[in-house]
């Protein structure tokens, strides 16, 4: 460029473009000198923050997995078809069967959910969206890998995927056996202790 404008201009004349050339120059290094670091500072930035929302989320998945892995209730994830996608230590627990037979299982024909009449049975209640706090909660039996029925109670909450229009429902699971036997035994108390006070009181009437 210095030598085209020198032999196409006269000296003060291309002394001056020269000047304003390299003063064009200075100006467009430091702008995109500016630029760069601005671009710099920004892409600093979002890298902090993306750094920052991967520990919160890995936090988030720790205390998740501390739950699901630690919790003496069971947790029972299934998909629309009431296939097993998730099955908790407390589950195995509570059913006999490890995550490794229940993973990809239909919940029914693996644990066999019964009910009272007119009590619907567990796997169909996760996909009802509760309208009261009643209907939050399920009273069924299963029975186990050894074959033994095992009273339990569930709460379940549907899981909506908005993105992919795709449903999976969760159910937290607790073995209620040994509390329904106490209960049935104070009632069979009670009946007992009624009984034997109404006795005497039927002697002394004649």
């Amino acid at each position: 460029i210095t030598i085209f404008v020198v032999s196409r201009f006269q000296w003060y004349q291309a002394e001056q473009i020269l000047r304003y050339l390299s003063m064009a120059a200075l100006i467009a290094s430091v702008y995109f000198y500016l630029k760069n670091r601005t671009l710099l500072n920004e892409s600093r930035e979002k890298t902090i923050k993306l750094t920052e929302s991967h520990k919160q989320l890995k936090s988030r998945q720790k205390t998740i997995d501390l739950i699901f892995n630690n919790s003496t209730d069971g947790i029972l994830v299934l998909d629309q078809d009431k296939t097993i996608e998730e099955f908790s230590p407390g589950m195995e627990k509570i059913t006999g069967y490890t995550r490794k037979d229940a993973i990809g299982r239909n919940a029914q024909e693996l644990l066999k959910f019964s009910a009272e009449k007119n009590y619907s049975l567990l796997p169909d209640m996760m996909f009802t969206i509760a309208t009261t706090q009643k209907e939050k909660y399920v009273e069924n039996s299963l029975i186990t890998k050894e074959g033994k029925i095992v009273d339990i109670e569930a709460s379940h909450t549907l899981l909506q995927d908005s993105k992919s229009n795709s449903a999976m429902a969760l159910a937290i699971v607790r073995d209620i056996t040994y509390e329904k036997a106490l209960i049935e035994r104070d009632k069979e108390f009670i009946t007992v202790t009624s009984h034997q006070l109404n006795t005497p009181l039927s002697i002394i009437r004649g």
